[in-house]
């Protein structure tokens, strides 16, 4: 058969220009049902801006458009209909005066639905040809039709139930012989005998074996209905389905729906059970949420690791082979601070090829703050999966055993370690586990916490793209190969939310370590090295302690030209002096095409040359906050920058843009009290005036409560600065996952007394020397390789 689609060349560009996800609904040919999957194909276009297909038989599409009950939404752009030819079926007129009220006159139009297997297939592999990943969410009674998206490698399905999930499961559980249960079934619940004819059962049957290739299941319900609802009453029970009902049973029923203190009582409760349905799809709802997690399962970094890669190869010699693309390892060698740690003889560099990918600048004045632009050169690590593969194989074959840290997105690339029998693999995150937690916890839904989470959280709504949330749902399958997780971070600043991580379900039998802060070391005290100084620093010399602000956004935010308008006057009103790193936003490579300057306000730097200097290109971030001329740090409040900030005990000014940064700024303003806001994300679509800039900046700078941020700060500071030393909470979690994945050298059989003796000192000697350990669980790891070696 041939596909027959509305706007066909239409459809086909769509999928081409989106590259990204498509989705195709392909819904039973029954009206209740061909209307749910279409309200959920507008829906989703509408809502997310995701190409939806939606794909059904021309007789049945005319249907469903015909009685959807708001036609605008079906001039979505991003709304495809597909009309398959409408295999020949008889149409027969209802039975009149039925003995069976089930409607058998529509089974020959059921039935016909299995021949639209073939074209399904056709529709799969033309839209999977273009499309990075396509998603088929099909009603269950389709899963036959749609099986063949087991041959499409980069398709998955999603079966959509159009009944409620009560009966759905009380259903299949009287068709499965009624097996035990935890609670027995509701009093009273109705049989399942004469609901359906054979015929239909048979059709039901056909598909429950295909229902195998599903990766889950929607329902049209929601979380808010959790129990028998009492918003009803009967006419007529299941058990009395062979009387006739008479009409003095009707007008009593009316009357006391209608016209009744009881029907009152029903009424409300049926009103309060709508309301809280309705709110459970508006923003922050609860079916709203499952929404938003579904979008998110279906769709700085460089630098952090480089550190690690150094750290362990130099502290530990141990030999680690950092691996990217040319361009961005160039990229991180380039922007590193400290170049003689990357001479180390253990580090080793491999370069893979960089695949082509688009390298725009960035957007000038964005709607949205997420660096969509750098989109494609994320898009382009996928493709690393296969030299990811032949460097594990080379590696594999000389050494006894191998372990990948990976970047948490970069999961899909290293998948390939599942065939490796001596490899295990680490996820590295490097965002805070304050922000990785909640945001998480709201993708997922917000399920119960034993506590409530922080009053004031920031929603997520707004923080990515849905590009990047199908790049990170593409990583989930990949993370069940890791075998634990590692944190730039610190349990002096975040123990709290390391645990909550570790106790989260997703993460059970997952190892968590967090051994940060990376990069230190770099701090000011090397001005009296003999490297030549930078022109920042140069300046810092010659400022008063704590009285300059150093104002920067990171490397991904583009601002819009009213901002920085406003920031510009409002740091020239504040009266204090600042250093500001005015610099365009990275492109995907950072080596092409010229930067663009972007523009100041006329007259601004020469107004303001004895108080402020303005940086345009890359400055040397961290010897900046350790510099002791430094009081405060306006901030986009990525984790990096925080963390920087944090470890150097400076003040941040929070103002975030994307991503993780709404979270990281909560944590940093409202739990451990080390900044101020200058915009909550709550404001994140107003514009930040000149006037409340300069109230932020002169309240962190120069006023008495800007003095006990800094107090609290520099105290953090300190403590974070103490765990990575000799003894210290982060140094003694790094310890622990050294010794963890060189274990295996705790074996006389294979090598020997020498390597036992070693390792057996090690942990002897840091038992007996009574260090403090982290919490209960790293010193139950010492203990018990202590055990392994006594």
């Amino acid at each position: 058969m041939d596909i027959h689609s509305k706007d066909s060349s239409h459809d086909h560009s769509s999928i081409s220009k989106q590259g990204e996800v498509v989705i195709i609904t392909v819904p039973f040919p029954c009206h209740s049902h061909l209307n749910q999957l279409l309200h959920l194909s507008c829906l989703i276009s509408s809502s997310y801006n995701i190409p939806v297909h939606y794909a059904t038989t021309s007789t049945h599409l005319r249907q469903v458009k015909h009685r959807f009950n708001d036609t605008t939404h079906l001039q979505n752009s991003q709304l495809h209909f597909h009309e398959f030819p409408t295999p020949d079926f008889l149409s027969p007129s209802p039975t009149p005066n039925p003995s069976n009220k089930f409607p058998t006159h529509l089974q020959p139009s059921f039935d016909s639905s299995i021949h639209l297997r073939q074209p399904m297939a056709a529709l799969l592999q033309n839209i999977s040809a273009t499309a990075r990943k396509v998603i088929v969410i099909h009603d269950v009674m389709m899963a036959y039709v749609v099986q063949d998206i087991a041959n499409v490698p980069n398709a998955k399905s999603y079966a959509f139930t159009a009944t409620c999930s009560f009966s759905s499961f009380f259903d299949w559980w009287q068709m499965m012989g009624k097996p035990l249960l935890e609670k027995p079934p509701p009093k009273g619940l109705p049989s399942i005998e004469g609901c359906y004819p054979t015929e239909l059962l048979n059709l039901v049957a056909r598909s429950i074996d295909f229902l195998k290739f599903t990766t889950g299941h929607i329902y049209n319900s929601c979380k808010s209905i959790e129990d028998i609802l009492k918003v009803g009453l009967p006419v007529n029970t299941w058990e009395q389905r062979e009387e006739t009902v008479t009409s003095s049973t009707i007008a009593k029923v009316v009357q006391n729906l209608i016209a009744s203190k009881k029907g009152e009582e029903i009424r409300k409760r049926a009103e309060e059970l709508g309301a809280s349905t309705r709110q459970a799809v508006e923003e922050g709802g609860v079916s709203r949420m499952e929404l938003d997690s579904f979008i998110a399962h279906i769709t700085s970094h460089l630098n952090q690791l480089l550190h690690l890669s150094c750290l362990i190869s130099s502290s530990y010699n141990i030999p680690v082979h950092y691996a990217t693309a040319s361009t961005h390892l160039r990229q991180a060698k380039h922007r590193f601070n400290n170049k003689t740690h990357l001479q180390n003889s253990q580090l080793h560099f491999h370069e893979f090829p960089t695949p082509d990918f688009v390298s725009p600048s960035p957007t000038p004045n964005p709607s949205t703050k997420f660096p969509t632009h750098l989109q494609p050169s994320f898009e382009s690590s996928i493709h690393l999966r296969q030299p990811m593969a032949v460097l594990l194989q080379s590696i594999f074959a000389t050494a006894r055993k191998v372990i990948v840290i990976h970047d948490v997105l970069m999961a899909y690339a290293v998948q390939d370690i599942a065939n490796v029998p001596n490899a295990e693999s680490y996820a590295f995150s490097p965002t805070s586990p304050f922000s990785s937690f909640f945001d998480w916890w709201q993708m997922k839904g917000k399920p119960s916490l034993e506590k409530p989470p922080p009053k004031g959280l920031p929603s997520i709504e707004g923080c990515f793209s849905t590009e990047i949330l199908h790049l990170i749902a593409l990583q989930i399958d990949f993370l069940k190969f890791t075998t634990g997780y590692i944190y730039n971070s610190c349990r002096s600043v975040e123990g709290t939310y390391i645990d909550l991580i570790a106790n989260d379900q997703f993460n059970r039998n997952k190892l968590i370590w967090s051994i940060g802060p990376l990069n230190l070391g770099a701090d000011y005290d090397r001005r009296n090295s003999n490297t030549p100084k930078d022109k920042c620093l140069e300046w810092l010399d010659k400022q008063a302690p704590k009285s300059v602000l150093y104002v920067s956004f990171g490397t991904t935010t583009t601002m819009t030209d009213e901002e920085i308008k406003e920031l510009a006057t409002g740091l020239e009103q504040s009266e204090q002096k600042f250093i500001w790193v005015f610099r365009e936003a990275d492109k995907g490579d950072i080596f092409t095409g010229e930067v663009t300057k972007e523009k100041l306000p006329e007259g601004f730097e020469e107004r303001v040359k004895e108080v402020g200097m303005v940086v345009r290109d890359w400055a040397p971030q961290v010897e900046i906050l350790g510099h002791p001329s430094t009081g405060g740090f306006m901030s986009h409040c990525g984790w990096n920058s925080c963390f920087e900030s944090i470890t150097m005990g400076v003040p941040i000014a929070a103002w975030p843009m994307h991503s993780d940064q709404p979270k990281n700024a909560f944590l940093v303003t409202d739990i451990l009290k080390v900044g101020l806001p200058v915009k909550t994300w709550e404001q994140r679509d107003e514009i930040v005036t000149s006037s409340t800039i300069a109230k932020a900046v002169q309240k962190l700078i120069a006023s008495k409560e800007g003095e006990e941020i800094r107090k609290r700060a520099e105290e953090l500071g300190a403590s974070t600065r103490q765990a990575v030393e000799e003894g210290g909470v982060s140094r003694m979690e790094l310890d622990s996952f050294i010794a963890h994945i060189t274990s295996s050298f705790l074996s006389c059989f294979l090598y020997g007394e020498a390597s036992i003796i070693s390792v057996k000192h090690f942990f002897v000697q840091t038992v007996r020397e009574g260090k403090n350990y982290p919490d209960a669980l790293a010193k139950r790891r010492v203990e018990e390789l202590e055990q392994l070696v006594i």
